[in-house]
């Protein structure tokens, strides 16, 4: 069987931003529903909050508007959620930009939640999660009536209109809340935080990414002695480019992403009883597919090279005879 990889290259870019908020909470928290009222908290570590400093952000001005130039991790955590004073049964809701703070001028939050994008201008989004109902003390609605749930998001920041300069705005940004129907509970539940937003700047100029060659065609895979693990074909070699056309320091990092599925975090499943992973060689690591990750360091280089080597290697012992294709997307983001 005869297996080809085509890659694409793009660029990504980042900004920040934040400002005010008290007032608006402190109203709707005032008038919540004392009837209707759950908490929501980390079951993995207790914790009702995860804030993330963002790092320090480069974004040039000729990247397009809509252009994510910063994306958090995908996380799953547990989560645990209970009815702290009592009452009838209810879902549990996400609330978007829980303080209501307008962003300062240049970018624009999105969430990804269980792999669907999110409504930000929205008052709350339902979950399919139903707290029962308790009319017990908290105590006893949290340790005998809770409802456990697996919650999976990441957060990113896009680019919105032209800036120059630095982000102006709040440097940290609440991006969503966990709670009841009736609104945010008096006392605190889970929160999503963001940091660092004023290390966002917008600069004149940008890098180019290359990929030579852009496809590559794997040797004929024997399809009988398979074992799972080993090499299917011989290893094929890549170089990954990067210029930029301006003295401004910044580094990249990179998501890779294929219409394949994954086999795991550093391999993507071909659907025929093989994997596909790719190894930096400059670092030596195989490639996360799951996460953003470490590209190059344009701080004083005005060009870069990123070789890389991809694998193929069998997932079970009776691949299916065929010709297959797929495709790798390298998205750069500018830090």
């Amino acid at each position: 069987m005869k297996i080809q990889s085509r890659f694409h290259a793009c660029c990504i870019f980042l900004f920040k931003n934040i400002k005010k908020a008290i007032f608006i909470i402190g109203v709707s928290l005032l008038f919540s529903n004392q009837a209707l009222a759950l908490r929501c908290q980390s079951a993995d570590n207790g914790s009702f909050s995860f804030t993330e400093n963002i790092g320090s952000i480069a974004v040039p001005q000729s990247v397009p508007d809509g252009t994510v130039i910063w994306r958090s991790e995908n996380r799953t955590m547990n989560v645990t959620c209970w009815k702290d004073r009592g009452g009838a049964a209810e879902n549990v809701y996400l609330y978007p930009n829980p303080d209501r703070v307008p962003l300062g001028a240049g970018i624009e939050y999105g969430i990804v939640l269980n792999g669907s994008d999110i409504n930000m201008s929205a008052m709350q989004v339902p979950l399919p999660i139903v707290v029962p109902v308790c009319n017990y003390t908290e105590d006893v609605c949290k340790n005998s009536y809770p409802t456990n749930f697996a919650f999976s998001y990441n957060v990113y920041i896009k680019k919105k209109g032209t800036m120059s300069g630095n982000y102006n705005g709040w440097n940290y940004f609440s991006a969503f809340q966990l709670d009841g129907v009736s609104g945010l509970n008096i006392v605190e539940n889970f929160r999503y935080n963001n940091t660092g937003l004023t290390g966002i700047r917008f600069l004149p100029c940008s890098a180019n990414l290359s990929v030579t060659p852009n496809s590559i065609t794997f040797d004929t895979v024997n399809s009988f002695n398979a074992v799972v693990g080993q090499p299917a074909s011989a290893d094929k070699t890549f170089t990954a480019s990067v210029t930029k056309d301006c003295a401004a320091p910044f580094k990249l990092t990179a998501q890779y992403t294929s219409p394949s599925p994954l086999a795991d975090s550093t391999g993507l499943n071909l659907g025929n009883g093989l994997k596909l992973g790719l190894v930096n060689n400059s670092t030596g690591q195989p490639v996360d597919f799951s996460n953003v990750t470490a590209f190059a360091d344009m701080t004083s280089a005005m060009s870069a090279s990123i070789p890389f080597t991809t694998k193929l290697t069998y997932l079970n012992a009776t691949p299916t005879v065929g010709n297959y294709s797929t495709s790798i997307t390298i998205t750069v983001y500018y830090n």
